[in-house]
This record gives C-alpha cells, sequence and structure tokens, in this order.
C-alpha cells in the first residue's frame, strides 16, 4: 500500500480558506470515496504559516518512523493560472533540493484531463516554500527512500468571488483541484 503525506501550507491573514487547506483537509472519507479501493493510505494535515517552522521540523522528524512513500506540499499562490510543480527548492544559504516525484508524467496526465499544468523555475519562491525546504533538505540529507514535491495552487473560485482583493484572481473549481489531488496522489 502506497503512503502519503499530504501537507497543506496555509498564509490565513492573507487567503480565508485557500486551496491549499481545502486539498489537505479533505477527510479520509471523501480520500476514500475519491479512489475507491487504490491502495493508498493518504495522511493530511495542515500547517499554518504562524507555526510552520516548528510543523516542518516535527514532520521531519517523522518521516523515519512514518515511512511515507510520497510528501506532497501543497502551496496556495494567488495570481498563478495553473497546478505548479516546483522544480527546486532553494534554501537561504543557496542549497537546492529538487523534487522527486515525476512531475511532467503527473502535468502529462493532468493536462489529458484538462486541467492546466506546468513547472514552476521561481529562483525566489514564496517564503512558505524555504520552510518546506526544511523537510526535503531532511530526505535528502538522510537519503531516504521518499519521493516528495511542492506543488503551487490557484485560488478556489469561491475564494475569488468572497474577497474583494483577488476578485480578478485566475481560479479553479474545488471539483478541479481535488481531481487534481487525485491525479497528483496517484502518479507520486
Amino acid at each position: 500500500m502506497k503512503k502519503i503525506i499530504i501537507v497543506g501550507l496555509v498564509k490565513p491573514k492573507v487567503i480565508h480558506t485557500d486551496s491549499s487547506e481545502l486539498i489537505a483537509r479533505i477527510g479520509l472519507q471523501e480520500w476514500q470515496n475519491l479512489f475507491g479501493n487504490a491502495d493508498l493510505n493518504i495522511e493530511s494535515r495542515v500547517i499554518y504559516e504562524n507555526r510552520a517552522i516548528p510543523e516542518c521540523q516535527k514532520l521531519s522528524s517523522e518521516l523515519q518512523q512514518k515511512k511515507p512513500d510520497a510528501v506532497l506540499v501543497f502551496e496556495t499562490i494567488p495570481g498563478i493560472t495553473q497546478v505548479l510543480f516546483e522544480i527546486a527548492i532553494h534554501s537561504a544559504s543557496g542549497t537546492v533540493c529538487r523534487y522527486t516525484i515525476n512531475a511532467e508524467k503527473i502535468i502529462y496526465e493532468l493536462r489529458k484531463n484538462m486541467i492546466p499544468a506546468g513547472l514552476s523555475c521561481n529562483e525566489n519562491p514564496p517564503s512558505l516554500s524555504y520552510t518546506f525546504f526544511s523537510v526535503a533538505n531532511y530526505i535528502c540529507s538522510h537519503e531516504l527512500p521518499i519521493k516528495f514535491g511542492l506543488i503551487h495552487l490557484p485560488l478556489t473560485t469561491e475564494e475569488v468571488c468572497r474577497n474583494n482583493w483577488y476578485h480578478s484572481s485566475p481560479s479553479l473549481s474545488r471539483e478541479t483541484l481535488i481531481n487534481a489531488a487525485k491525479i497528483i496522489c496517484e502518479l507520486s
């Protein structure tokens, strides 16, 4: 059985109910409904910006015990038009950790399902991406057989409609984002 840890990085002061929180808050029952009898064990957690450093340190320390096959971190980025896979995560010291999920294969499958997706080559990713670097760096430095990826999501359509700050921002529907998460989990 494939075991995946999904993490939603959330900036509550900026976005009220963002896409990454939506993905992380999907309950076990919903995952079972999505995947049917698929051989997947999904663990979800939400990490808020103000608790990101200790929570990511805690996650890193749990990896050897939990032994997941993949750690997928979802982060909402207002203004993007598609699901984006970060190519590499840069630390403040200049160290680089590259994703190890098969992003190209996942992007192909997402596009085949009419979900816009691509690669991100952001030299200066948002601050929470740096926080995730600690988890990715832990996996790399301990040579753990765990795939990982940082996935940027657009806002949900509901968030754009509710929030005047983002009224003209691109978005994807809740259903589209959940379908994207399903495909990403299946292929990670």
